[in-house]
């Protein structure tokens, strides 16, 4: 079982910020909404189990998830 620093919580408005700022994104209302329903995809696909942090990176990278966001 992943520890809670490996998970993403998709709920916590700092954490979607941060991945913003990984990715060089803004942290705007439409980037963090947006992130949010990324990572809530994220935890309903069972192709990137587990559902930790790393999986989630190459979830975004892989779906070129970040493309239309500033």
């Amino acid at each position: 079982m992943p520890s809670d620093r490996e998970l993403v919580a998709c709920n916590e408005q700092h954490e979607m910020e941060y991945i913003l700022r990984k990715y060089f994104k803004r942290s705007t209302n439409d980037n963090i909404e947006k992130m949010t329903g990324l990572c809530k995809s994220f935890k309903n696909n069972d192709q990137y189990k587990p559902h930790n942090r790393d999986n989630f990176y190459k979830y975004l990278d892989q779906e070129k998830a970040l493309d239309d966001m500033e």
